[in-house]
């Protein structure tokens, strides 16, 4: 519902569905990827399709612009994994290997009285 409300009610809420065009929902979608929230743009576009999806299937509207923005906004980035450790053993060594390095480096924040 957050979504609707901050960057769909205000820009296209007092449209009747009838009377909704593409390029509405264009500006809907193009104002959030233009602030940098390209998965909230695309995310935005899915609820606003469902919602046109929705009238055009009990005749509030004939059409379902917001289907016909699809492809209009830049693909999403794939998320970057890294690298982690899963055996158990491997995860021990590593545990070990910094609990020595913050005993023997004498900081403060990790004391004998912190144990």
């Amino acid at each position: 519902m957050g979504k609707l409300e901050n960057d769909v009610f205000p820009v296209i809420g007092s449209i009747a569905m009838s009377q909704l065009k593409k390029a509405d929902c264009l500006e809907v979608i193009k104002k959030v990827e233009a602030r940098g929230s390209v998965e909230t743009a695309h995310r935005t576009r899915n609820i606003l399709d469902g919602i046109c999806g929705y009238a055009l299937s009990n005749e509030f509207a004939e059409t379902n612009v917001a289907a016909l923005t699809k492809g209009a906004l830049a693909p999403v980035r794939k998320a970057k994994h890294h690298p982690a450790i899963t055996d158990p053993g491997e995860l021990a060594g590593l545990l070990k290997a910094v609990d020595a390095y913050l005993s023997w480096s004498g900081l403060p924040c990790y004391s004998e009285r912190s144990r």
